[in-house]
């Protein structure tokens, strides 16, 4: 290969379990120059996961007393997200991992993103699993959402008697992302539902709240909730873990349910790649967080064009 092309390094994980290829695919690379939106956009799109990380390589000089504060930024295929919840988990455990690995553990991320600070604490298991614990850097918001059931149906098939309206009703969700919260029976209907997305485009695609949430609590459980997530309005389809949503979910039960209990989100079940993401709300402030575990399945090098 011509010494002429640049070269960056690159590591894929899987966020939100224990297994490898299983979870949430995040690519994360280290990048040693200055790139452009759309060169890392492109770069995000030949990986072809939800999203890809970009790391300034020099972050490991900024390791201080345990702990490491450094810029990131998150991209979809399409576009730059400001917050995303699994690629903020999956990049603290690479930089713990890495700083574990040349001998100076860390147990404290600070990861500056364009939503502004998030704060996370690192903790290691004996099998080497990494879980990360994040502070988010924005309280969730609830924001009524007229929804017609004539549209509801007409969107994925749901009527009124497939809604659990215990849970608090439809509602968008803002956490980074716009989300669409919709509270469903069981997961026989979670599972049955089937999007439309020419009707998403009609009724939706405008909307601040432009990405679907269906959500219901598991069968006898209080704690444990199944959840799918359509991201069409970042560009994706269906999500295999989707952190800022889950963080919204407990913004959204501590509002209409009261519920402030730590709780477990299930989510990726129809893609084949079950996610596992652990959520807290404070019940007298508000402080909301999220967390997870992350392995590592590959690294490697990036050739780049040499403009890039």
């Amino acid at each position: 290969m011509s010494q002429s092309i640049p070269e960056l390094q690159y590591v894929r994980c899987d966020v939100f379990t224990h297994e490898r290829y299983s979870g949430n695919p995040l690519a994360i690379v280290e990048v040693d120059r200055a790139l452009s939106d759309t060169t890392m956009i492109t770069i995000a799109r030949e990986f072809g996961y939800s999203e890809t990380v970009f790391l300034p390589e020099h972050w490991r000089s900024l390791v201080r007393d345990s702990s490491v504060k450094v810029d990131a930024r998150i991209f979809t295929p399409t576009e730059e997200l400001s917050f995303a919840g699994h690629p903020s988990v999956g990049t603290c455990a690479y930089l713990a991992a890495q700083s574990k690995a040349v001998g100076a553990p860390i147990s404290h991320v600070t990861l500056s993103l364009p939503l502004g600070p998030v704060e996370a604490d690192i903790h290691s298991s004996d099998l080497g699993q990494v879980h990360v614990t994040l502070a988010l850097p924005e309280y969730p918001t609830i924001h009524d959402v007229p929804c017609r059931l004539s549209d509801l149906s007409d969107l994925c098939g749901l009527h009124s008697v497939d809604l659990d309206t215990r849970l608090g009703p439809i509602a968008g969700v803002r956490c980074g992302s716009g989300f669409l919260f919709i509270p469903v029976r069981d997961e026989a209907v979670l599972y049955g539902l089937e999007v439309s997305h020419s009707v998403w485009q009609r009724l939706l695609k405008a909307s601040p709240f432009n990405n679907l949430y269906f959500f219901c609590r598991k069968a006898e459980s209080e704690t444990e909730f199944e959840v799918r997530m359509f991201g069409f309005g970042i560009g994706q389809g269906e999500d295999g873990g989707t952190g800022a949503a889950a963080a919204g979910l407990a913004c959204y039960l501590k509002i209409f349910s009261n519920y402030c209990q730590p709780g477990l989100v299930s989510q990726g079940r129809a893609l084949g790649r079950q996610s596992h993401i652990h959520f807290s709300a404070s019940p007298v402030a508000q402080q909301i967080s999220i967390g997870g575990e992350t392995v590592f399945t590959g690294s490697g090098h990036l050739f780049l064009p040499s403009e890039g």
